[in-house]
């Protein structure tokens, strides 16, 4: 299964360098899923659009924390 814990070394590597680094946990993805049994499970009408509003909103989050990045 992919997850982000697969990529720490290389993202701990890239935080040392001063890289932004963030793994998003995603619905019907990641620990979030597993725990709440619902992984691979989307919203059948809305799920992908569902996806991508978070992700935009996670966009917008992080844009105003680190606006130089």
């Amino acid at each position: 299964m992919e997850h982000a814990l697969r990529y720490d070394t290389f993202a701990t590597y890239l935080a040392q360098q001063g890289v932004l680094v963030m793994a998003p946990d995603l619905r019907g993805h990641g620990e979030t899923a597993v725990l709440s049994n619902t992984l691979g499970h989307l919203d059948p009408q809305r799920g992908w659009d569902l996806i991508l509003e978070d992700l935009e909103s996670l966009y917008f989050l992080l844009s105003s924390t680190y606006p130089s990045v």
